[in-house]
């Protein structure tokens, strides 16, 4: 019985694996003003604010940075 629950739970892990996307913001450097990129797509500056408004932690680290 153990057994097939441990199979079940592995079944179910790898099942719902695909659907877990984690969200990644890079910054380049641009020839007037930084470049941001959500995964490949590029977003501008109000884009990102507003992605950052969503998360109080992140929104915290973005105005420490801002200063």
């Amino acid at each position: 019985m153990k057994i097939l629950k441990t199979q079940l739970l592995l079944i179910l892990l790898v099942l719902y694996a695909p659907k877990v996307m984690a969200q990644e913001i890079t910054m380049f450097s641009g020839f007037w003003a930084p470049e941001y990129y959500q995964d490949d797509k590029k977003i501008n500056k109000k884009e990102l604010e507003a992605l950052f408004i969503k998360n109080d932690e992140v929104q915290l680290q973005w105005k420490k940075a801002k200063t």
